[in-house]
């Protein structure tokens, strides 16, 4: 995959993490400023980091399948009936990635080293 696309997978819950709160779509449905605030984010966070709006559309699938996985990992059996009716047809092998939740120093670590290579690729490849 594309490093730029990598790096809007990485990057577009940023929005949740800097004060925006993690809020299911049905309710984002019923809070349109919301949606339009979390909209007007993406815009800076694609002009900031060099990416397309359409970046955060295109990984949108992968996005719906890491949500399948948490789901069965860490909660009850995945039983959403999503959009995608194979939501593990992506990347299969990231399931062994989900044995055991990781604490949140762990997380905090594997994202920092992962935007750092994905940005020090992206600055390698001229983006």
């Amino acid at each position: 995959r594309p490093t730029r696309l990598q790096f809007a997978g990485l990057v577009h819950d940023f929005f949740e993490g800097m004060g925006g709160g993690d809020i299911n779509s049905p309710l984002k449905q019923l809070l349109p400023r919301y949606r339009k605030i979390e909209n007007n984010f993406l815009k800076v966070l694609a002009k900031k980091f060099n990416l397309y709006l359409q970046d955060f559309t295109t990984i949108k699938p992968y996005d719906l399948e890491a949500r399948a996985i948490e789901h069965k990992a860490l909660m009850r059996p995945y039983t959403y009936a999503d959009k995608d009716p194979n939501p593990t047809k992506f990347s299969k092998p990231y399931w062994k990635f989900y044995n055991k939740p990781w604490t949140s120093k762990r997380a905090e670590k594997e994202f920092t080293n992962r935007f750092n290579i994905l940005l020090a690729r992206r600055r390698i490849e001229g983006i």
